[in-house]
């Protein structure tokens, strides 16, 4: 009868925790982008790897050394990412769990598919952190993919003489175009998405003219004299990269609602193109209306 006798080497043991806990350590980080030193993580992760094996070699096994291997994982993650609120640490070990789990069930996957009895090889380890770091990687970039969409665009209504027009606007960081008596911001929309809003003979001006960027201003003065906006009009220089000087034919609303907000410190330019092949916004918006997606002025 033979029996079969497992050494396990105390510095091996660690080395590979540590190797696990620093990895998990550093995604939980960059997924929730939580700013920690290399330093600390590490020590974090030698924390965690040293009471694993301590737990280890006292004979503790089964359920009870998990419980106490989380445990020790609470305590490197606060080395690590120490000074957080109760709220965002709770949040740090949720993530660290769901990764040291999904990091451990690869490995063990694999081990019982293909390489069980012969032992775990280090490759293998290796393998599995850069399938995690990977999948951690692709849910960050979706993550903040839709957090930047979300901040991007903008639901935007302008009021104008008892009729409203609603659109969607992109918030434009590279737009700063300001009306120039008045230094208001400027909402730059087609002409399509504010139309209802003017009386017949401004609209007729619009309809027949075909860049308006390059109209008769004394034509675009009288089409708002001729509906009775002619104290709203307004005449804003702009220049565009690649593209000479111009001006856009523009308007003072009563009043516009930007995600809810409702102020009236701005001016519309109207564009004479298409904002967006896709008809994913209509407009663009001064990032200066903006404030944690509400409204500045």
């Amino acid at each position: 009868m033979v029996i079969a006798v497992a050494y396990v080497y105390a510095d091996v043991l660690f080395l590979l925790n540590f190797c696990v806990d620093f990895a998990v350590m550093r995604m939980t980080g960059g997924l929730l982008k939580r700013g920690a030193k290399t330093y600390r993580i590490a020590l974090g992760a030698a924390f965690a790897s040293f009471t694993y094996c301590v737990f280890f070699t006292m004979g503790i096994t089964g359920a009870a050394l998990t419980v106490l291997s989380l445990v020790g994982m609470l305590a490197g993650l606060f080395t690590g990412f120490a000074p957080v609120r109760f709220r965002t640490f709770a949040v740090l070990a949720v993530c660290a769990f769901l990764l040291t789990f999904a990091l451990g069930g690869v490995c063990f996957a694999v081990y019982f598919a293909f390489l069980a009895p012969a032992g775990i090889p280090a490759w293998l380890l290796a393998a599995a952190a850069g399938l995690v770091y990977a999948a951690e990687r692709l849910i960050r970039r979706r993550i903040e993919r839709t957090v930047m969409n979300k901040a991007a665009y903008a639901d935007v209504t302008v009021g104008l003489m008892g009729k409203e027009a609603s659109f969607t606007a992109l918030v434009d960081t590279g737009h700063r175009c300001l009306e120039p008596i008045s230094r208001w911001p400027v909402i730059a929309a087609e002409y399509g998405a504010v139309k209802a809003l003017f009386p017949q003979k401004t609209a007729a001006f619009f309809d027949e003219e075909r860049r308006y960027e390059e109209a008769d201003l004394e034509r675009a003065a009288q089409a708002f004299r001729d509906g009775e906006l002619d104290s709203r009009m307004r005449i804003i220089p702009f220049r565009a990269l690649g593209s000479k000087n111009g001006v856009l034919v523009g308007f003072r609303p009563d009043y516009y609602i930007i995600n809810g907000h409702k102020a009236r410190e701005a001016v519309v330019g109207i564009y004479s193109g298409i904002l967006s092949a896709d008809g994913e916004y209509r407009a663009l918006l001064n990032p200066a209306l903006m404030k944690d997606n509400g409204v500045l002025r």
